[in-house]
């Protein structure tokens, strides 16, 4: 769930509507959080209550494992490009 938060909040969606609707739209969503599909009181409830427990970790630790996830994310949209770009 904190994958897809945070990666919503990088694609400037903050209402848990429109997440929701992105949990079942996006490819890229529906990967983040394998298949699960919870709807936006659940969002909600984790943005109000669970989020404040990762404060603890840190934002370094966060956003460093997202800034793997994100290279992870840009090095295999690079690989589709350049494989559409031979063909």
């Amino acid at each position: 769930m904190l994958k897809a938060v945070l990666y919503a909040y990088l694609n400037n969606i903050y209402s848990c509507r429109k997440i929701e609707k992105s949990l079942v739209r996006d490819i890229h969503f529906i990967w983040l959080t394998g298949y699960a599909c919870p709807d936006f009181i659940t969002i909600n409830r984790f943005r109000n209550r669970d989020y404040k427990r990762f404060r603890h970790f840190g934002k370094d630790k966060i956003m460093m494992d997202f800034a793997f996830f994100a290279i992870a994310f840009n090095l295999k949209k690079m690989a589709a490009n350049m494989c559409h770009d031979v063909a």
